[in-house]
């Protein structure tokens, strides 16, 4: 073909190509069906045919993953906003309930992992107590660097007649008894006597093997008095007659008493060692038992901080006490958390959790800081129920553990004047309710300064118990119950409250001295009498929700609780109320409450 010949053919085939309406091949009326240059509509949709089949055929694989990925992506966003929208449209309709899915991806829920490990580190430590007298006096040697104390083969002996479990651990007693190892024996015997003369201090005296318990003070009247002392001798009746002669001064209240200056401890020379010269003289003068207009609690418990610390500071905070701050008790302080969380699970409590030195502002919120009872600023041996971080008193099992009180003795009967079997107020297992039950009077701190008594434990809690808002709280739990698919239900305060707690005040003790008197204290705060109340038959029985909640068959447990622990920071020992726990409670472990 000539040059020539190559160029028409070259045109012909761009004007085709670029052809436009109007144009000469678009308007010629006629196209030669055997022409490549001009092919039918018919052929041009075989080809393209044609051309798309061989595109797929040759692509196939690559379509197909494709697909698949597009389809399990669509299932998996499906699945994860599957919430049962029966069960959403019955909670929405009764409580305004919505279920969200659980945030994270966990096979087992929180709480129930932290109590298999602390029964793993239960059994371990059971496991590893001494089996033997030998082994057991080389174990204490090992630990605390001392021989044990006389009479050790006769305490291991009485151990292993009365089954005691766990027969190596002395840590708490050893660590309270520590400042006084700076004494002589003397002068211990003689701060023993000396204490006991102050108000609301008894003393239980073993002599010849036999126990008393005396009042030395009897001008002070106090209706505590006797009360702790008599407690205690019973504690001893079984091993008395192994004892030697000594003096037990007894605290009759439920707060400490012993506040040692930082100052006084670091340097005791600066201190009176002697006291031969008697206990006003060791005190700095007459002792008033209480504070009057000339100190409080935390006054004298602050100067047990380091000079540097933020509570010898003359001001501590310009902080909003009333004002509820985020804080999360169950977790160390230094721990970072989002600002939405509320609170974490952790596997233990702990005094360093919350630093009243370095946060002074805190101790707002701690009732045991307002007690009206005068404390002692020397070192002076006194055995109380209870103690808080800084005190320097000596741990004892509370009375009310020992039936001194028939009152808050489980099955006491106030008209008879006997203890039955069972408690009258007692119900069939079969017919308790769900509800975490507490009764109990106003206390919980003093009124020294008034007006703090808003900020207590059990108010707080009481108010938090009693909350008719709202306000959403956010409940997980495994959906369908007993599977590992954990969902979350938003529920409004006033709700979740109705179907789970049922708590009350039964006694309003000193009204005077909350802000606004008895009648603020009432509105404020839910009152009941000393019995729990009716099953509700609120809807929140029905939702999804309370179905969570009370998931598990009725495996309830019911006892008369002593408060043991108010705050992480400190031990608050027997100023209780009557606690019960529905079916998922757990019974106390050394006075802390564990969930199941």
């Amino acid at each position: 073909m000539t040059n020539n010949g190559k160029s028409q053919t070259l045109r012909a085939r761009l004007n085709l190509l670029g052809r436009r309406p109007g144009s000469d091949v678009e308007n010629s009326g006629h196209v030669d069906e055997d022409d490549p240059l001009h092919p039918t509509t018919d052929t041009m949709r075989a080809r393209r045919r044609e051309s798309l089949l061989g595109y797929l055929s040759h692509n196939s694989g690559y379509i197909f993953f494709a697909c698949v990925f597009v389809l399990f992506m669509r299932t998996g966003f499906l699945a994860g906003n599957n919430v049962h929208q029966t069960d959403v449209d019955i909670a929405n309709s009764d409580l305004g309930v919505s279920l969200t899915p659980f945030s994270q991806s966990t096979p087992e829920h929180p709480i129930t992992m932290l109590i298999d490990e602390a029964e793993a580190k239960h059994r371990q430590k059971l496991a590893g107590q001494s089996k033997t007298l030998k082994a057991a006096v080389a174990e204490y040697r090992r630990r605390y660097k001392r021989a044990p104390p006389k009479g050790f083969d006769q305490w291991w002996k009485f151990a292993q007649d009365n089954d005691v479990k766990f027969v190596d651990e002395y840590d708490g007693l050893v660590s309270d008894l520590a400042p006084f190892w700076e004494l002589t024996g003397e002068e211990l015997r003689r701060r023993a006597l000396q204490v006991g003369e102050l108000p609301s201090i008894d003393l239980v005296r073993i002599k010849d093997g036999t126990s008393s318990t005396l009042n030395i003070n009897s001008a002070f009247k106090d209706a505590e008095a006797g009360a702790r002392a008599a407690g205690f001798n019973t504690m001893l009746l079984k091993f008395v007659h192994t004892l030697p002669d000594m003096d037990f001064p007894i605290n009759a209240k439920a707060e400490g008493r012993v506040l040692v200056p930082w100052e006084h401890r670091k340097y005791p020379n600066l201190t009176h060692q002697d006291s031969s010269d008697g206990v006003e003289a060791m005190l700095g003068g007459p002792f008033r038992a209480d504070w009057g207009a000339d100190g409080t609690v935390w006054d004298a418990w602050r100067r047990t901080c380091p000079p540097t610390s933020a509570a010898r500071r003359v001001l501590s905070s310009m902080r909003n006490v009333f004002t509820p701050q985020r804080k999360n008790y169950l977790t160390p302080s230094t721990d970072e958390q989002p600002i939405e969380s509320d609170f974490q699970f952790a596997s233990t409590t702990s005094a360093q959790t919350l630093d009243f030195c370095a946060q002074p502002h805190e101790h707002y919120s701690q009732g045991h800081f307002f007690s009206d009872w005068r404390t002692l600023p020397a070192l002076y041996p006194v055995f109380s129920p209870a103690r808080a971080t800084g005190f320097l008193d000596i741990k004892i099992p509370s009375h009310y553990y020992h039936g001194s009180t028939k009152r808050y003795t489980y099955g006491w009967d106030p008209v008879n004047l006997d203890q039955k079997d069972v408690d009258s107020m007692d119900m069939p297992w079969e017919e308790k309710e769900d509800k975490i039950f507490w009764r109990g009077a106003t206390t919980g701190g003093g009124s020294h300064p008034p007006g703090f008594s808003l900020q207590y434990q059990r108010h707080r809690f009481l108010r938090m118990a009693s909350d008719t808002s709202f306000t959403p709280r956010t409940v997980t739990f495994a959906d369908p119950p007993s599977s590992k698919h954990y969902v979350s239900a938003s529920v409004p305060t006033s709700q979740l409250n109705a179907g789970i707690m049922d708590t009350a005040f039964v006694k309003a003790v000193s009204p005077q001295s909350y802000p606004g008197g008895l009648a603020a204290l009432r509105l404020a705060h839910r009152f009941g009498d000393s019995h729990r109340t009716t099953k509700s038959t609120t809807s929140m029985h029905t939702s999804p929700a309370h179905r969570a909640l009370h998931s598990k068959p009725s495996t309830r447990r019911c006892f008369n609780y002593q408060t043991q622990t108010a705050a992480p920071s400190m031990v608050t020992g027997d100023s209780g109320g009557l606690l019960e726990l529905g079916r998922n409670g757990r019974r106390l472990r050394g006075g802390r409450l564990i969930w199941k």
